[in-house]
């Protein structure tokens, strides 16, 4: 029951930062290039905005794994993987800015933030379920599953 509540959480969140990403990323380009907001001098923040917005996806399950982190006494964990992140994010930045600018800062974070609040769960023994029911989630698959119901 308590797997169960915990699925239906991240599928929760899954589904916000999809709803809050998905149109970000049809529209929010052109949002910002529309003379009236900011013009087409913003058109590579459209790009990186783009970017940015599929990080929310990671945001919001890595916020919800933290109350299973806690529950499951492995508070210590968010360290290793807030460090993670931040090492990742360091060299990614390192390496990426001055090959594609400022993209390279958006893909760095993106890919840091995937790895410290998603990827890194399957590393370890004791969080590789909470793994299996993330992805789970970002894939809809219990949103799917309960609809066929």
């Amino acid at each position: 029951f308590y797997h169960q509540r915990l699925e239906k959480y991240f599928s929760l969140m899954a589904v916000v930062a999809l709803a809050i990403t998905i149109p970000m990323v049809l529209f929010g380009p052109s949002l910002l290039t529309w003379e009236y907001l900011f013009g087409p001098a913003y058109t590579e923040a459209g790009e990186i905005l783009v970017i940015h917005c599929w990080t929310l996806i990671f945001v919001f399950l890595g916020n919800a794994s933290s109350n299973y982190l806690i529950a499951e006494n492995l508070q210590k964990l968010t360290l290793y993987r807030s460090l993670l992140g931040a090492v990742v994010n360091i060299g990614l930045n390192w390496w990426l800015i001055p090959e594609i600018g400022i993209k390279g800062a958006a893909i760095a974070t993106l890919i840091s933030q995937a790895l410290a609040s998603y990827l890194s769960y399957a590393f370890h023994p004791q969080t590789r379920e909470l793994f299996k029911m993330m992805s789970r989630s970002i894939f809809l698959i219990p949103l799917i599953k309960a609809k066929a119901n």
